[in-house]
């Protein structure tokens, strides 16, 4: 069995017009979907690795930034880097 734990679960769907006219039919030229969400306590992702491995669980990091660098002491099964995280 896989469990995940997802800390940003939201996604923020940006729309974008050349231009709005009142009245009148607007088309979309072009449109982005992004994670979201008001984030979380970096500190999480180390107590979330520690509780797993506690009760036996293998731990899979994926993360950047901030979360990566706090998570790794952790010591997880797994990282998983994006690509400028692993250079």
């Amino acid at each position: 069995m896989i469990t995940t734990v997802t800390l940003n679960p939201t996604l923020d769907k940006t729309i974008y017009v050349k231009s709005i006219v009142l009245g009148d039919t607007n088309r979309i030229d072009r449109t982005e979907l992004d994670a979201g969400g008001e984030g979380v306590n970096t500190e999480v992702y180390r107590e979330l690795i520690e509780i797993a491995q506690a009760v036996g669980t293998r731990a899979i990091l994926d993360a950047d930034g901030e979360p990566l660098k706090l998570g790794m002491p952790a010591c997880p099964m797994m990282i998983k880097p994006n690509l400028d995280e692993a250079r």
